[in-house]
């Protein structure tokens, strides 16, 4: 579940991992160590 969270996340911010985490209420960093985690 929170793969397709991240995954739409990204997609509706076209990549920028700065906008897609504040659409998801995390920081940038954390949001990055779960893409690296789930290899996205």
């Amino acid at each position: 579940m929170e793969i397709v969270l991240i995954e739409k996340a990204l997609e509706r911010n076209a990549g920028n991992t700065s906008e897609a985490a504040k659409d998801l209420h995390l920081q940038r960093t954390t949001l990055i160590e779960k893409i690296k985690k789930y290899g996205l």
